[in-house]
């Protein structure tokens, strides 16, 4: 009879992990085309120089397809990706982020020349992101298995923290923020090992490799890290009071060697400066608008997740005092959830707070899935209690229902989709001269350059020679007052187009 449990539960795990790959992979399909910044993400993972901080000299013709070659994925070298992998230790030229997401990407492109194929490209750097995801999934489950010591409620739980529209556009977005969010769910599993058992050597090794990578993961990690890290002190302390001597040494080998791997794996990001960082503190003198804003901005869980916000507060009020209730016995269960519902809303008012642009989700994506676990909690409680409820299949069918119904009908649409991305590329008429004194605004419009259409590219104005060649069309990022071009009161993106008269 168990085996059969067993075997019913594995395929249910297995189609619903199926499942969440497809919806991935139905609107990643249904993509009109590529953000600037995923752009950028090529850009800077192939570490070249132009489209990012090299303008080109004198005036050089390539197709679509011979400028992205340029500017993306090209040396199909070991060699290559090693020099890539080492300059982008060195430097990776985006300050908001580490080396992490760029310089797994640039492996993952190893041996490939992409032949600045839209649609290859894209789809490649997908297959990265789906790994992320796979990793995401299976440590959700992972850690719901362990703190609800039940599969069909993990199975529940994994179902929730990934149907939702926001979890499919953090999949679908060639970003770093899937790879963060791999590794934060790596990151809390390993938090509540840490708390459920007695830690190792081994286990002190992979747990400080696993934070070293969560504070590199992204901006805003670091506020993670530490609430998590102070929420689950209190337990530890009071767990190993009558062994104080093992968990002081263990805290500070600990902090040593977390911060002596974040430091390997890339130096130059604790003493990065300027970009995101500028616009962050610049917030600060907002203090109580910012406040009010970020706190309302909770409500975006409701847009994820049935009555979202509830459920974590619910969560977090519930646990503490159970938690109380039984303190002599040190109910790891009800700790943790009291812990890590408590610090998601307070780490989503402190990104809201400090982020550059208010309400966008792309900055609590990480997060978001440990919603589900709040749901799982919920039927953790009420299993066992009630009859109409006791069968985990009753819950997981209500719980479901709802989640789906939450995210199909009622929910937010899809983000990254980027509709109607035509309409702006059909503005820049064939075979324009691109003017592009600010190098990192051609990547904006890279995408939209026909892959056997030749176009002109110049750092610098040549009219002249430009008419010479048969153009007609200059595409410039900056006001153009010469009496030889007409402006045609069109802009695309950062782009005036102007007729040569």
């Amino acid at each position: 009879m168990n085996d059969r449990i067993n075997k019913i539960h594995l395929f249910s795990l297995i189609a619903t992990f199926a499942i969440m790959l497809l919806l991935r992979e139905y609107w990643f399909a249904s993509r009109e085309g590529l953000h600037l910044d995923e752009t950028l993400s090529f850009i800077l993972a192939s570490y070249k120089e132009y489209a990012w901080v090299k303008p080109f000299g004198t005036l050089t013709e390539l197709t679509g397809n011979q400028l992205r070659e340029l500017t993306w994925f090209s040396d199909t070298t070991v060699q290559g990706m090693f020099r890539d992998v080492h300059s982008l230790w060195l430097d990776n030229r985006d300050k908001p982020h580490s080396n992490v997401y760029y310089t797994a990407l640039r492996v993952w492109f190893t041996g490939i020349n992409s032949h600045g194929d839209i649609g290859f490209t894209s789809s490649w750097a997908f297959c990265l992101n789906k790994i992320f995801f796979s990793i995401s999934f299976f440590a959700i489950y992972k850690l719901a298995s362990k703190i609800f010591e039940g599969k069909w409620i993990a199975l529940m739980v994994v179902f929730v923290s990934f149907i939702n529209t926001a979890s499919i556009s953090n999949s679908i977005f060639l970003r770093p923020y899937q790879l963060q969010e791999a590794i934060v769910s790596l990151y809390l599993l390993s938090s509540f090992l840490l708390l459920k058992e007695k830690p190792s050597f081994r286990f002190l090794f992979s747990h400080s490799i696993i934070t070293a990578f969560t504070v590199l993961s992204g901006y805003f990690a670091v506020f993670l890290v530490a609430l998590i890290s102070i929420a689950i002190l209190p337990y530890l302390i009071a767990k190993y009071w009558d062994d104080w001597k093992f968990a002081s040494w263990f805290a500070v080998k600990y902090i040593a060697l977390t911060s002596v791997i974040s430091y390997a794996i890339y130096p130059p990001y604790f003493f990065a400066y300027g970009g995101r960082q500028d616009e962050a503190y610049s917030k600060l003198g907002d203090v109580g608008d910012n406040v009010i804003s970020s706190i309302g901005s909770l409500s975006m869980l409701n847009d994820y997740f049935p009555v979202g916000l509830i459920i974590t507060i619910l969560s977090a009020l519930v646990a503490l005092a159970l938690f109380i209730k039984q303190r002599k016995a040190l109910p790891e269960t009800h700790y943790y959830i009291a812990a890590l519902s408590f610090v998601t809303l307070l780490w989503i008012v402190i990104v809201q707070f400090f982020s550059p642009y208010k309400n966008l989700p792309r900055y609590i994506y990480p997060v978001l899935p440990v919603i589900g676990l709040f749901y799982g909690y919920v039927i953790y409680l009420m299993k066992g209690r009630f009859q109409f409820i006791s069968q985990a299949k009753v819950s997981l069918a209500f719980v479901v229902m709802l989640a789906a119904t939450m995210t199909y009908a009622n929910g937010p649409d899809v983000e990254n989709i980027n509709r109607n991305r035509h309409v702006e590329c059909d503005k820049i008429p064939d075979g324009s001269v691109i003017y592009a004194k600010t190098p990192w605004k051609l990547a904006n419009i890279l995408t939209c350059l026909k892959d056997n259409v030749k176009y002109g590219q110049s750092g610098k104005i040549h009219i002249d020679m430009s008419k010479s060649k048969g153009y007609k069309f200059i595409l410039s990022d900056e006001k153009m007052n010469d009496p030889r071009v007409k402006d045609e009161g069109i802009n695309v993106m950062y782009f005036e187009v102007n007729s040569i008269k």
